[in-house]
């Protein structure tokens, strides 16, 4: 340094430990001798904390919140959005220094990370560690979920819903809806260990099961069963029967009202006290040959 009258000067010193007290005397010397300043001190700054962030947010949305903290002496803060290979995405402001910044991550589901820079008036930095995030926006996959309820015909309301829970899914529940419509029937069953028991209506007819399947991230992914019938009526008995055959025959064609919904129906040939005494099954059709006992009586 040179030159007359008071000059400014810079001594940059190193290694110095964040916080300590230091003590220093200045010394000048020119023509007209040596001064040394009196003894002062000064505190060696502390960089700012470089404490990991906190980071909320849906796992399936874009925007996150992020929450660290922002020390008194920290002038600068910037939260960072970086890929899954650690390079820089985007770095946000903390604009209004209040330790917490929403950022957007890509509109790419995958892995990311965030951390935070702080900085001091005294231009000293810290990065934080990386906090991972995932955004995820597809539900679980539906193949080979295999839904099947059980019994597919039955006059008996409940039955049982099985599938094969998929490998990223962390709850599901089983809804019964009317066929056709989708109209949704009592309230969501939840479905544990791959099976449900769920109450069909009241009203007989054609019901489905809705499962829905849900991911970590809040994802959904429904799946529709095959349709499952609830049949609680008889079948209509219609009129007394029409027997037809020649009176000394014990042969007899027996005519019959058949209603849609008989899957099988029986002839039954009554003695004069109501004994059964002989029987025919007709598996289809509406009429049927019985053969009476080889006794003349009244049938």
């Amino acid at each position: 340094m040179s030159g007359t009258g008071s000059q400014p000067f810079s001594i940059p010193l190193g290694n110095l430990t964040p916080g300590a007290t230091y003590h220093y005397q200045v010394t000048a010397t020119s023509t007209d001798g040596t001064a040394t300043t009196n003894d002062a001190t000064f505190v060696a700054p502390t960089p700012p904390s470089n404490a990991a962030p906190f980071v909320t947010g849906a796992g399936n949305a874009r925007a996150r919140t992020v929450t660290f903290d922002r020390p008194s002496g920290v002038t600068d803060a910037q939260v960072e959005v970086r890929d899954s290979g650690g390079g820089l995405i985007s770095s946000t402001d903390d604009a209004d220094a209040d330790g917490q910044v929403t950022i957007t991550l890509p509109d790419a589901d995958g892995s990311y990370g965030i951390d935070v820079v702080r900085e001091n008036a005294a231009a000293q930095s810290t990065t934080s560690a990386v906090v991972p995030v995932t955004l995820d926006r597809v539900g679980p996959s539906a193949t080979g979920v295999d839904l099947t309820v059980v019994p597919t015909l039955s006059s008996d309301q409940a039955r049982t819903a099985t599938f094969t829970v998929p490998s990223d899914a962390v709850a599901a529940r089983a809804q019964v809806v009317t066929s056709p419509g989708g109209t949704a029937v009592g309230v969501p069953v939840e479905a544990v260990g791959g099976s449900a028991t769920v109450q069909l209506g009241a009203t007989d007819g054609d019901y489905a099961v809705q499962l829905t399947l849900l991911d970590a991230a809040g994802n959904a992914t429904t799946v529709t069963s095959p349709v499952v019938t609830l049949d609680a009526s008889a079948p209509s008995a219609g009129g007394a029967p029409v027997v037809a055959g020649a009176g000394n025959s014990r042969t007899r064609t027996v005519t019959f009202d058949r209603d849609p919904s008989t899957v099988d129906a029986t002839l039954q040939v009554l003695d004069g006290s109501g004994t059964v005494v002989a029987t025919t099954d007709v598996p289809t059709a509406a009429t049927g040959s019985v053969t009476l006992p080889d006794a003349d009586g009244d049938y």
